[in-house]
Order: structure tokens, then C-alpha cells, then sequence
């Protein structure tokens, strides 16, 4: 090998070990802290990741240009009124006529060859094609300017996500390329819901639900579904099937070519319904069947598919509407206004609730709706299914509170049905899920419709009519402590309905139909807490159902008429004024009063509506006037202590169906979104329990944090946060903390910017990444929050177990604390660094801390009075306000008793508490409870790197003992201190009740920094991922957002707001502490120890491999020399008929050397060594 090649091999070796000095490696660890470059996997598939496909492969990946590529997506252009299909060209070409600088967009309007296209369409398909964003952007902005149109959509993909995901497991070359679509709930495949033929024949004489409901009551009396038109939307069914006599129309809405059901989970439901074989007996077998094929036999649809099978089914003038479907997606616009349009056309829309259970705020769309009737499931033994969805529902959060939803519930447990024609052998089958649950309904409302004859009677059946009929008629299941999110109004009586039906008089309704917080089990979570003063409002919200008309009308606004103590009760009402289609809300937020705060006892009293409704008379529309009351009773209590109070942040919550936000778990395949809420009485129902069982208050905030008083809290818990925090927030927080004694409970989650970007997808129908708004927690926006008392977090994700005293937890896909202040106290824990095992595959353990206790520093001139005279010149600039208090000298050190090798520690640096400016006495401060005038002390800050242990949508383990613990720590140190000497708290961490609770935490006698891993002189965190997409879903990040309380919030004013009232979120760098490394840094030992380990030794590694590489060079050389002193020794003592090959070889070894020499020497060697060994012969 050349000598000058042989350079160059070091150089390059020398630049990798360079490179890799630049990379901060962690007993090995990639750092993941800098935005990557967006790119596709191609082995990923949409969101459907899970530990298993995120680990790392050498699959190829695809770069997505944005200069090459052809975009192509249909949307949805709805008008506002109906065109024939004809015109749409023509329109959609006038209104484009008048757009300028769109004249590199290619369109078209896609034609919809089903049943439909023949008849008027309230909106048209239009298939767009481009090479910039920007320009199909602005063409849709101006399409929706336009006066003809209502809105512009996407044609989103309706698909079947565990299909999908298993799809996913596919192998890593194959490119599979997904949507953003509409998902609904599983539609299981034929082998999925079969049995045995002896254990159908068994199940067949044993569960036939129409001898359960005494269904042959009302067939000998004649009543059979004749004349009710039932259509279900499905899989589609056989013409042909021998079960069915009435099969009026099937159509095909799909891409296939073909109306039968190849799944059999069609037939399966229209067979519930209708099917007239003696085995497995619809309930009402003589109904019309109008069968809607609206998913391929991969399990896939459009919503533009369904929007025309919707128009078409109300040309058809169906009397029921059968969705044995739903998803999460309750953001599908035109899918959601057409099933309002639906139920304004006096369709009975049932929908099954989902199989998400039994986790609660997990229903599913359209069955959230307020006009449609959600079915839940249960077993024959009358228990709720354990697959069933439960509610709340969803739409509400954060701002406010869910509805009651299921509506009824009935069975969906091995239900009979009827089999697809090609399998007819064995007649029928049991399949089970709320799938099954629906149609039973569906049935039971088509054979309720026709026991109605009467001509007077026939015009008040309407969605509203028989959804009061059916949720009234409802029997209550007691056994299994059911509560009113996990039955409605109870299990289907179909007795009861015919009778209830039968004596019908048009009214209105409410569900539930009284408050009663006495009701338990039946009214959870409302009876397991007594109302107090000062506790924010509970919200209750009513479904008004309007049997009266399709359209009502709230007047004059609500009244509370008092009853007995009715007087310490407050009530205020939120609406919308207008109930359609057949129904509305009433929002009931239930409070106590300042005089009762003493009072102890039972309130009651009545909630009077009066709604207007249009009935039609003739040719002329009457008002007429219905009063709705709602019984309320409601027990109180005199207000707890403090401490006993637990107020949770719901405000900084954010999931789907707003935006990717992906959930708090890498382990878990099943689900790829966080959508159940993050609400205390949804997926932390059981941290809910918990903590009411130890005695604690908990109350709900679905306001900015400027809006509470922290006098009344002993404890903020801020869990799983995905919304950023407003300036004004973290200096309201700050100033609660540190001056006013409230203690403050972090949960964080993963986030890690490797990790998002292996999560995106590419969107088939916009051609485009997408990419999640944030991670499983904010991590970035919670440094913001936690930097004012020197607290950071990191941005790898940990996963083990650990044990403390006698408990254990599971630290699933956690993050870790990487910054933290001087006497804090820190858990650490060898955990697996999931980060570099999705990003390298490879795995490692790592002591990190993911548990830490800190008490800050008082602010003492925060509150102190202001001698300004002047209201200008108390709203200085927040620039001269702040100061920073990060020490100008450093000095390296580790933890008392113990080290990790990520921990970076330097001296003299306290938590980044600012000086405050002074500020006056507030105006409001009897209303504020002295908020000014107490006495000053620091609370506790807690923070715990995961959530899922106390989240129950995909927990491994529970931790609600370690919050517990937790909760009596921080409670005990701040309510139950020693006061110095000079009158301020003892901050001092190191008692009795923490070290029994928690030994193996160790204290920080230096500050540690969150320093960068690669040259451990700067400052490294977190950087947000996706800042343009996150945009979009935030509230707070906008200039022009200001932190609003929501009315009842809006009695505590913050005293210090206005110094903050002109800072946005772009500008929370002037409110948060500067944080960098003074040139006076220095490392200590352990540091230096640590660096070598990381860094120096695997530059060992290398420079040994170079001197080695060096040494077989260097003998190789000699080797050749030796050879050549030999040969020409041979030479001149041998004959001299071969003298010219000595010179020869003296010429090539020197060319060997020259650069511009020959190439090589040896092969000249090899050519003549016969004649040198002949010679010395």
C-alpha cells in the first residue's frame, strides 16, 4: 500500500473519531436531540407504530422532494344547497374563472358512478393536481370564498386499523403507503365470529335474543316490521340469500364491482334484523332491506362514498338507518352534517358505540351524537360488556365536560345470526361486539314502527320520539354497578317500548332525566364528591330530546326554582339557543355560594326549560310551547382544608381528533392515537378512584393557569401535557409555588425527535408527511415551564421496572431529568435507553434520575406594595422587570452518595427564580381571598418523567401508590414545617416522612446543568420538532391569543397579569431564565472520569487499530526490502547473464515510491523470481 494512501486511511479514521467526539454517546447512547431531516421510512406505515417496527433495520428509505413532486388529492366541495351532478363542472369552472395565479392547478370533477349520480348532489368531487401546496391552498381558500359553496374538505379514507396494523408486519421492503382516514371500529373477518356447528346449535335454542325480548308477543299480534324501511350500511348481502324475503334493493358504493357480502358482516347484521330463519330469527323479518355496500373486501371506504349513499337512502325516504360502525374521528365535517341531515329527514340514525372498553371517554362517531342513538353491549348475564365503549364523550374537552352516552345498551355477546350465502351449511352463527348490539336495536325500532296504525300516532314517530320511547322504557342493570357511562339509560325493554310508544304524546325530554348526586353507583363520577364553596363548578351536561318538531328554540334562558336548601345552591346554564336536528344541550354548572361555605346538607330544587317548537297545522306553522323539568338534588359540605384539594390541569391537554398526537406508549400496536381525553374521569378514571378513596378533593381546570387561586390548592397535578404554556401561565405558576405554598405535580412522557420521525406517515391523499404535533408529552413546552425553578427534562425515552421499599412500578417509554437545582433530591433508576434501541437497535442500560423532590426559594418582593402613583408607570416594560439569578462561577460535583454517567452538576447555581417587580395591593382582594396578605411560603415541586402508570389506556402497571406517597411528602413538608428564625421557611429536604417514603433518593449539593453530551460546555435541551404543525392545533401559540377563563373562573383575578398582558408566546424568551455556561466552568473528577469513559476510551479503541494498521504496514515494507537485499545478493554472485534483472528490480522498488512511478513492484518480482531461484540452484 502506498505511503500517501496510507494517510489518508488515518486522516479519515481520525475525522470519524472526531465526528463521534461531537456525538454524545452514553455508555454508547445516541443523543436525539436535533431536528432530522424528514424523509420516509418506507417499512413504516402511517401511525400504526409499535416497539417491534420502530426498532432499527437497514430498510431503504424515500426522499420526498417538494419540487419534483406531483401532488394529487380529491376533495370534498360541498355547496350550500343541491345541483344536478351535471353542473358541478361548469360551477366549480366558474368559480375558478375568477381566481387568478392557479393556472398551474390541474382539476377535475371526478365522476361518482353509483346510484346516486343521477339524482341532484349537494357536492361534487374535485380531484386536484399540483406541484405546490401553496397554490392548492390558495385555490381552496378562494373555493371556500366563494358564495355557492359551504366548505371544502378532503375525501377522507374510512379504514379498518387493525387491518391495517397488521399489514404493517409485513416485510421491511415491501412500500406500503397509507391515508389519514376516517377510522372506525374493527369489521371482523368471517373466521372471527364463527363457532362450532354444536356449539351454534347449543347457543341457538339458549341466546336467540327475540324470545329474550318475548319479540313473538308482538308478531301474534301482527306487528313484523311490514312497511318499515330498514337500511343498512355495511358489507353488503347476497340477493340470493335464502334468509331474507324482503330484500328490496342492494346497491354498491364502492370501488368493487359487486353487491355480495365476501366478509359475512353484513349479512350477520341484516340477519339480526330481518332474517326469517326459525335458528336465528330477526326481530322484525318482514321489514324492507335496503342493503348500502359501502366497504371493500379489504375493509376500506371514502366519505365521499358515504355521502352518496346518504342522499341516496333519503331519496329513498328509509325509515331506520343501521351504522354498525364508528371511530374516533368525530372532526369528519361533511360526514357529521350529513348524518344531522339524516335526522332532519326523519331517519332514525343507530350506531353502534364502539369495542374500546372497558376504558372510559372511548366512544365512537356517529354514535356520539346527540340525534343518534349510541347502543352499547352487554352479556346474558346482564353485565356490561367488557369490550364495550363507555363515555363521556369527548368533544367537550378540555374546555368543558362530556355527555351521557351510550344511550341503551343490549345484547352483544355471542348473538345468533345469519351466515353469507356461500357458507349457508349450518344456517347460522354467533359473532359478538357492539357491531351486534346495534343492529338488535335497529330491529326492536323497525318492529316498534309498525305496531304503530294509527294515521295521527304515524306522525309523531321521528328520531326524537322514539329515541325518548327507548331511553325511557329502559330497565337499569343493577349487578354490576353499572353507571350512567356504562349503560345510559339501561338495557332495551322491548315490552315496555311498545306500551310506552302506544300512550305517545309529542314532549320534551332530557337524559339524564333527573341530577342526582345521592345515585350511586348509577350517576358516577358526580355522587362520589360533595360540593363545596369554592370548588370549580360541576358541570352536568343535559341531551334535550325534542319530540315535538325537528327544530326548537330556547327563548328566555333557564331557571333554578329552590326547593329544600336550595338557597346554597348556584346555578348558571350554557346552551345554544336553537335544538336541531330533534335535539340540543343544556350545560348545568352546579356551584355553592360564598354564605354556604359552612353548610352542611342536602340542597334540592327544579331547572325549568321552555322550548319553543313549530308544529306544522295544515299549511300553517304554530309555536308551540313545551316545559322541560329536571329535578336536581345535590349534597354539600363545608370546604375542605387546602392541603385535602387537588386541582388538574385539563387545559393543556390536546388529542386526536385534532391532530397527531401520538400516544404515551411505544410498546402498544393496537392504538396509534392518544384521543380518550387525558380527563380524570375517562382514561384516569382509576387515579380518580384512588385518590378519593385516600381523602382527597379533585377538581377539574379547563381554563389557562392564570385563572385560579392557589390559596384554595394544596396541590396542581399537570399529567401528560401536549399544549404549550403561556408566559403569563408559568410566571402566575411561578409566583404560586414559590410565594404561595401550592405544590406542584409533573407526570411528563417520552418525546424524542428520532422517534416522531419514525412515527409520521405519508398521506396518500395530500402527498405529504404527516408528522405528530408533539411527543408523548410536550417535553420542550414543559422545560418552559419548569426552566423559572431550574428543572429540565430530556429527550431520550427509558423503559424497565424498578422497586421502592416493597412496591414496584413499570417505566414505560418515559423521559428523563436532565437538569435540576441545588438540595433538590433525585431517584435514580437503571432503565433500557428505548431511544437507541428504536434508533440503533441496540440495547443499554442507563442510570438516570426519573424522580425528584425540590422545595425553591421565596420571592419575597413578588407581592410587596407598589409606591407607584401612577397606573402608567406600573406597567413597566416586562424587560426591566426581569432579572436572571444563574451564578457567574461553577465549579463540577455529583450527587452525595451516588453518580450517573448522563448527570451534569455544577456549583453555585440555585433554581432560576427571577426578582420580581413589585406590584400593588389588588382591588379584588376579598374576592381573592386575601391573596395578597398571606403569609409567604414555598410549596413543593415534584416531577416524575411517565405517565402510563397512571393512565389506564395502555398501562403495564399502576403507580397510584407512588402519587400517593408522593401527595403525603409534599402535603406533610408544606403544611407541617419549621419556621427559621428569620421568620421564612425551612427548606430543607432531608426529613423523617421523605426518607421513609422514599430511601433511595440521594441530594444534589451542586446544580445540575442539562449540559451537552459531545463537548459538555454548553447548554443542550430539548428543541420542538414540529413548531408549524403544532401551530395549528394550539391555542396559546398564536400572537393574537390571550389566556380567557371561562365564566366560572373568571371570580379570581390575578394581580400581577397586566405586567404580562403584552408578551406572546413567540416572546416567552423575556419571562425565562437565561441559561449558559460561565467561562469559569470547570469539571470535576468524577466528570473528567465519566468523559473518559464515553469519549477517550473509544478514541483508544481507534488510535490502537491505527498504530496496529501502521505496524503490519511497516513489517509488510520490510518484508519487501529483506526480499530485494536477498535477491540482489543472489544476483551478484550468480552468473551474469541475468545482471539486468537486479537493475530492473532496483528500478521498480524506487518508481514503488515515487508517486509518479509505476504502480507497483511486486508483480515485476513475481515475473522474474523463476531466473533468481534458477540462479541460486
Amino acid at each position: 500500500m502506498k505511503f500517501g494512501n496510507t494517510i489518508k486511511f488515518i486522516n479519515t479514521l481520525l475525522l470519524i473519531w472526531l465526528v463521534i467526539g461531537n456525538i454524545n454517546f452514553i455508555n454508547g447512547e445516541k443523543e436525539n436531540r436535533n431536528v432530522v431531516e424528514w424523509r420516509l421510512n418506507s417499512t413504516l406505515v402511517m401511525n400504526n407504530y409499535n416497539i417491534d417496527t420502530l426498532y432499527y433495520k437497514k430498510t431503504p428509505e424515500i426522499i420526498v422532494s417538494q419540487k419534483n413532486y406531483l401532488y394529487n388529492q380529491d376533495y370534498i366541495v360541498m355547496f350550500k344547497q343541491y345541483y344536478d351532478q351535471k353542473q358541478h363542472q361548469s360551477l366549480l369552472e366558474q368559480i375558478t374563472a375568477k381566481i387568478k395565479g392557479i393556472q398551474n392547478i390541474h382539476w377535475m370533477v371526478v365522476d361518482r358512478n353509483n346510484p346516486a349520480s343521477k339524482h341532484p348532489s349537494d357536492f361534487a368531487l374535485m380531484r386536484v393536481n399540483a406541484n405546490s401546496q401553496k397554490l392548492i391552498k390558495k385555490l381552496l381558500r378562494n373555493l371556500e370564498r366563494d358564495s355557492l359553496v359551504k366548505y371544502v374538505y378532503p375525501d377522507k379514507r374510512i379504514i379498518d386499523p387493525l387491518k391495517k396494523w397488521q399489514e404493517m408486519e409485513m416485510d421491511d421492503h415491501h412500500n406500503i403507503n397509507s391515508s389519514n382516514g376516517r377510522i372506525h371500529s374493527r369489521i371482523p373477518d368471517d373466521f372471527d365470529m364463527s363457532f362450532s356447528t354444536q356449539r351454534q346449535l347449543k347457543t341457538a335454542q339458549a341466546y336467540q335474543v327475540t324470545e329474550l325480548f318475548n319479540a313473538h308477543v308482538l308478531w301474534d299480534n301482527g306487528y313484523t316490521g311490514r312497511g318499515t324501511k330498514v337500511a343498512i350500511f355495511d358489507t353488503g348481502l347476497s340477493r340470493s340469500h335464502k334468509h331474507f324475503k324482503n330484500i328490496v334493493e342492494v346497491t354498491n358504493w364502492t370501488s368493487e364491482d359487486t353487491t355480495d357480502d365476501l366478509l359475512g358482516h353484513g349479512t350477520f347484521v341484516a340477519g339480526v334484523i330481518a332474517s326469517q330463519e326459525p335458528e336465528c330469527m330477526g326481530l322484525a323479518p318482514d321489514s324492507e332491506l335496503y342493503i348500502f355496500r359501502v366497504f371493500t373486501y379489504k375493509k376500506g371506504s371514502l366519505t365521499s362514498w358515504f355521502l352518496d349513499a346518504f342522499n341516496h337512502a333519503i331519496l329513498q325516504k328509509v325509515d331506520v338507518l343501521n351504522l354498525s360502525i364508528g371511530g374516533p374521528d368525530f372532526m369528519d365535517r361533511p360526514f357529521v352534517e350529513k348524518v344531522w341531515e339524516m335526522s332532519a329527514n326523519n331517519i332514525i340514525v343507530v350506531s353502534a358505540i364502539g369495542n374500546d372498553g372497558p376504558l372510559y371517554g372511548t366512544l365512537n362517531n356517529p354514535a356520539d351524537q346527540l340525534d343518534v342513538i349510541g347502543v352499547g353491549g352487554m352479556d346474558f348475564s346482564e353485565n356490561i360488556a367488557s369490550f364495550s365503549s363507555r363515555g363521556m364523550t369527548t368533544w367537550e374537552i378540555p374546555d368543558g365536560y362530556g355527555r351521557v352516552k351510550p344511550d341503551i345498551i343490549t345484547y352483544g355477546y355471542q348473538v345468533l345470526g345469519s351466515k353469507p350465502q356461500p357458507k349457508i351449511h349450518g344456517k347460522c352463527r354467533t359473532m359478538t361486539g357492539t357491531s351486534v348490539s346495534s343492529p338488535v336495536v335497529a330491529g326492536a325500532i323497525s318492529l316498534l314502527i309498525s305496531s304503530v296504525h294509527n294515521t295521527t300516532a304515524q306522525k309523531y314517530i321521528n328520531p326524537g320520539s322514539i329515541k325518548q320511547v327507548l331511553v325511557e322504557s329502559g330497565d337499569r342493570i343493577q349487578g354490576s354497578n353499572a353507571n350512567i357511562f356504562e349503560q345510559g339509560s339501561g338495557k332495551l325493554n322491548l315490552l315496555s317500548a311498545y306500551k310506552l310508544l302506544q300512550e305517545y304524546t309529542p314532549r320534551v325530554s332530557s337524559i339524564p332525566s333527573q341530577i342526582d348526586f345521592t345515585d350511586c353507583p348509577y350517576m358516577w363520577p358526580y355522587c362520589t364528591q360533595e360540593l363545596y364553596h369554592s370548588d370549580i363548578p360541576i358541570i352536568v351536561n343535559l341531551t334535550v330530546l325534542n319530540g315535538v318538531s325537528i327544530s326548537g328554540e330556547i327563548k328566555t334562558p333557564p331557571i333554578f326554582k329552590a326547593g329544600e336548601n336550595g338557597q346554597h345552591l348556584k346555578l348558571e346554564f350554557q346552551y345554544e339557543q336553537r335544538l336541531w336536528p330533534w335535539s340540543g344541550h343544556l350545560g348545568v354548572h352546579i356551584s355553592v355560594p360564598y354564605e354556604s361555605r359552612e353548610f352542611q346538607g342536602m340542597a334540592e330544587g327544579v331547572i325549568e326549560v321552555n322550548i319553543t317548537s313549530i308544529v306544522p297545522f295544515g299549511q300553517i306553522n304554530h309555536p308551540r310551547i313545551s316545559t322541560l323539568h329536571v329535578p336536581i338534588r345535590v349534597p354539600i359540605i363545608p370546604t375542605p382544608p387546602r392541603e385535602k384539594r387537588i386541582l388538574w390541569d385539563q387545559f393543556h391537554s390536546l388529542r386526536y381528533p385534532s391532530g397527531f398526537f401520538p400516544r404515551d406508549t411505544l410498546h402498544q400496536k393496537d392504538e396509534p392515537f392518544d384521543w380518550n381525553g387525558d380527563h380524570l374521569h375517562t382514561n384516569f378514571r382509576k387515579l380518580y378512584t384512588a385518590l378519593r378513596e385516600s381523602g382527597y378533593y379533585m377538581e377539574v381546570m379547563g381554563s389557562p393557569l392564570i385563572c385560579f387561586n392557589p390559596l384554595h390548592y394544596g396541590t396542581l397535578m399537570i399529567v401528560d401535557p401536549e399544549e404549550e404554556f403561556h408566559p403569563m401561565e408559568i410566571k402566575k405558576l411561578e409566583e404560586d409555588v414559590r410565594n404561595h405554598g401550592l405544590n406542584l405535580v409533573v407526570f411528563a412522557d417520552w418525546y424524542n425527535n428520532d422517534v416522531l420521525q419514525k412515527i409520521s406517515f405519508f398521506d396518500e391523499n395530500t402527498q405529504q408527511q404527516w408528522i405528530p404535533a408533539t411527543g408523548g408529552s410536550n417535553i420542550p413546552a414543559l422545560n418552559d415551564m419548569l426552566s423559572v425553578f431550574g428543572i429540565y427534562l430530556g429527550d431520550k425515552i427509558y423503559d424497565g421496572e424498578f422497586n421502592i421499599q416493597t412496591e414496584s412500578a413499570v417505566y414505560s417509554s418515559g423521559t428523563s431529568i436532565i437538569g435540576f437545582p441545588k438540595h433538590g433530591k433525585l431517584l435514580e433508576i437503571s432503565l433500557i435507553d428505548q431511544s437507541r434501541q428504536i434508533s440503533m437497535g441496540r440495547t443499554s442500560y442507563s442510570n438516570v434520575p426519573i424522580l425528584g423532590f425540590y422545595r425553591p426559594t421565596i420571592l419575597e418582593n413578588e407581592i410587596s406594595d407598589s409606591s407607584s402613583s401612577s397606573g402608567e408607570n406600573e406597567k413597566k416594560s416586562i424587560f426591566e422587570s426581569i432579572t436572571t439569578s444563574i451564578a457567574n462561577t461553577f465549579s463540577g460535583s455529583s450527587f452525595s452518595s451516588s453518580s450517573s454517567s448522563n448527570e451534569n452538576v455544577v456549583d453555585n447555581l440555585e433554581d432560576s427564580g427571577s426578582s420580581q417587580p413589585t406590584s400593588e395591593k389588588s382591588s379584588n382582594s376579598n374576592s381573592n381571598n386575601n391573596y395578597n396578605n398571606t403569609r409567604l411560603f414555598s410549596g413543593n415541586i415534584v416531577i416524575y418523567g411517565d405517565s402510563n402508570c397512571l393512565d389506564e389506556s395502555h398501562q403495564n402497571g399502576d403507580c397510584y401508590w407512588l402519587i400517593k406517597d408522593i401527595l403525603a411528602v409534599i402535603l406533610d413538608r408544606t403544611y407541617n414545617n419549621v419556621t427559621t428564625t428569620s421568620g421564612h421557611e425551612n427548606n430543607d429536604l432531608s426529613d423523617k416522612v421523605i426518607q421513609e417514603k422514599f430511601p433511595q433518593l440521594t441530594t444534589l449539593q451542586k446544580q445540575m446543568l442539562p449540559l451537552s453530551g459531545s463537548s459538555r460546555n454548553t447548554i443542550e435541551l430539548p428543541v420542538r420538532y414540529n413548531e408549524k404543525g403544532m401551530e395549528k392545533f394550539s391555542r396559546v401559540m398564536h400572537d393574537n391569543y390571550y389566556p380567557q377563563c371561562n365564566s366560572y373562573h373568571k371570580a379570581f383575578f390575578w394581580p400581577s397579569e397586566y405586567k404580562y398582558e403584552n408578551i406572546t408566546w413567540s416572546q416567552r424568551r423575556v419571562v425565562l431564565p437565561s441559561l449558559s455556561i460561565p467561562s469559569t466552568f470547570s469539571l470535576s473528577s468524577e466528570e473528567i472520569y465519566t468523559l473518559k469513559r464515553q469519549f477517550l476510551i473509544p478514541g483508544y479503541v481507534l488510535i490502537s487499530i491505527v498504530a496496529i494498521f501502521l505496524l503490519i504496514v511497516f513489517f509488510k515494507k520490510n518484508k519487501i526490502r529483506r526480499l530485494r537485499q536477498q535477491d540482489d545478493d543472489s544476483v551478484s554472485s550468480g552468473s551474469g547473464g541475468n545482471g539486468g534483472i537486479s537493475s530492473q528490480i532496483d528500478r521498480d522498488f524506487k518508481d514503488s515510491d515515487d508517486p509518479s512511478g509505476t504502480k507497483s513492484s511486486v508483480p515485476l518480482l513475481r515475473s522474474y523470481k523463476p531466473d533468481i531461484v534458477i540462479t541460486n540452484v
